[in-house]
């Protein structure tokens, strides 16, 4: 009878199929890109009609996949899967922590190359890859929804009245969640596929002349994995060209915008697949 206060799990919208009757060995599954969303909500769905209606959601441990050698974990495309994926889970779940901070990583070691599709948001030479810039761009978010839809969040800071605004675009035709890929060109093509998306975004109430900062980060922008392509793919890359892919990977494109002096803010982009946008006030 001892009290509940959290629970804890490891989901994975894709996993190795393990216990799939009659599934073919070592062929992975993959669910749908809704899955850890639509498990968090059976999960509360569960505890709120347990005895302990408000012990806490704690997933300690959470990624596209299980495995230390996806090339998807250094893809443009687990950007746009962790924002998605964040961002429809709030008020569901109270921690969804990645798996994992960086590559240095020791269970299952699969040696320190450059980008060998490992969990870490931050590759072995300290490399940001570009799931670590959707964290960033979600840490911006303010305290209060304004908006919430398919593709994007709209916030506000209780305390300082500042607006943020996060958007992705994780094709709509990509209805499953990012494939397990152990070959770095597999993990280019998804990259490479996908429809692009228009953003369209229109705020109002705003203080004359307000300045917000767009961010967006793409293959040609904030991309570490293409920014070591266009280099030759050195392994390993030398001091000098570690220097210079920290640099690129944090490339991302920026650009200053301005309310009009009714305090309105217009602004209209044309999102490639798998990329994100930053707007925030500044």
């Amino acid at each position: 009878n001892l009290p509940v206060d959290f629970v804890s799990t490891h989901p994975y919208p894709q996993d190795f199929a393990i216990d799939v009757p009659g599934a073919p060995k070592g062929k992975g599954y993959r669910r749908s890109i809704d899955a850890t969303r639509d498990d968090l909500r059976t999960m509360r769905r569960i505890i709120a009609a347990s005895p302990y209606p408000k012990a806490e959601i704690h997933l300690t441990e959470w990624n596209s996949s299980p495995s230390p050698v996806d090339h998807s974990h250094d893809s443009l495309a687990a950007a746009a899967f962790v924002a998605k994926t964040n961002l429809e889970s709030i008020g569901l779940v109270d921690s969804l922590s990645y798996w994992t901070f960086t590559d240095v990583f020791e269970e299952n070691r699969t040696g320190d190359t450059v980008f060998h599709g490992g969990f870490g948001l931050i590759n072995y030479q300290e490399i940001v890859k570009p799931a670590f810039h959707a964290y960033r761009f979600m840490n911006e978010l303010g305290d209060e929804v304004l908006q919430q839809e398919t593709g994007g969040i709209v916030s506000r800071d209780k305390q300082t009245g500042r607006v943020t605004v996060v958007a992705y675009n994780y094709p709509p035709e990509m209805k499953a969640s990012l494939t397990v890929t152990t070959a770095l060109a597999a993990a280019d093509a998804m990259d490479a596929s996908g429809s692009a998306r228009e953003l369209t975004l229109d705020l109002d109430h705003l203080p004359a002349g307000a300045s917000f900062e767009v961010e967006v980060l793409d293959r040609q922008h904030g991309d570490a994995v293409a920014a070591w392509e266009a280099m030759g793919q050195p392994e390993p890359p030398t001091r000098e060209q570690t220097i210079e892919l920290r640099k690129l990977a944090w490339n991302t494109k920026k650009e200053v915008l301005q309310a009009d002096k009714n305090g309105r803010l217009h602004f209209s982009y044309n999102m490639p697949a798998w990329s994100l946008v930053l707007v925030k006030q500044m």
